[in-house]
């Protein structure tokens, strides 16, 4: 993970990561990200909120940061620091 230019290992907002849940909707009434919800909702914090990307699936929660270079991303993986298969193959344990 880049910070401000710099390399950042292990990233420091993917280890205390807010899980506080911040937002729940209703189907067809969710927006579809987590950059959505922050354009929608400026000031919004991080935490997990419910998002429905695709309006003919359900909506699910995801973890959101409001803050990491301008904010709006979607965590869609973590794996803890030292994992040696992910390291090998590339990909989330």
């Amino acid at each position: 993970m880049c910070n401000a230019g710099q390399c950042v290992d292990p990233a420091p907002t993917c280890l205390e990561f807010p899980t506080e849940v911040r937002e729940t909707c209703a189907p067809g009434q969710c927006l579809p990200s987590c950059r959505a919800i922050l354009a929608a909702r400026p000031g919004a914090q991080s935490g997990i909120y419910t998002i429905q990307p695709d309006s003919s699936a359900a909506p699910f929660q995801v973890r959101c940061d409001m803050s990491l270079d301008g904010g709006g991303w979607t965590l869609v993986g973590f794996e803890s620091a030292g994992q040696p298969a992910a390291q090998a193959t590339g990909m989330l344990a």
